[in-house]
């Protein structure tokens, strides 16, 4: 097997799933194929990371803003 029958195989092996015998010797075997292994981990680090910042970021109150700002009906009645 080359590297572009393979590539398929790198993010199924990334994602926990089962490969072919020959796609996976492959990628052990290849330097190219074991960095695009890597990529796609350090790819899925930084988006659970840029996820976690997300989340905290919407679970913070909004406590700069009035009560009266934060209100629904206020909200409703000056936006639209």
């Amino acid at each position: 097997m080359e590297c572009e029958g393979a590539k398929p195989f790198v993010s199924a092996l990334h994602d926990g799933e089962a490969a072919p015998a020959e796609a996976v010797e492959h990628i052990k075997a290849c330097r190219a194929c074991r960095q695009r292994l890597r990529d796609y981990a350090e790819i899925a680090a930084e988006l659970r990371l840029l996820a976690s910042e997300a989340e905290e970021s919407a679970a913070e109150p909004a406590l700069r803003l009035s009560p009266r700002v934060r209100s629904r009906s206020w909200v409703r009645a000056h936006m639209t």
